[in-house]
């Protein structure tokens, strides 16, 4: 019966530290702004992307018009 107690108590302890209730998380701050720079820097690349496109298709037309013609751009 000496025995009984301590393997209680041991039975116990085990219980209880696997039942910990976690740490609630932290309160959001007030001063937290969202990051507005990788919006700005996506629109920056797809316009770079819009008006190099747009140089190389009215090149290309220029090149096809002036080849007809008789005096290409690339000659």
């Amino acid at each position: 019966m000496k025995l009984w107690k301590p393997l209680l108590a041991l039975l116990l302890a085990a219980t209880m530290s696997a039942q910990q209730i976690p740490p609630p998380p932290p309160p959001p701050t007030a001063h937290a702004q969202p990051q507005k720079g990788k919006k700005k820097s996506y629109r920056k690349w797809i316009v770079i992307g819009a008006v190099a496109a747009g140089a190389v298709v009215a090149l290309v037309l220029v090149n096809k018009r002036l080849g007809n013609e008789g005096a290409g751009i690339f000659r």
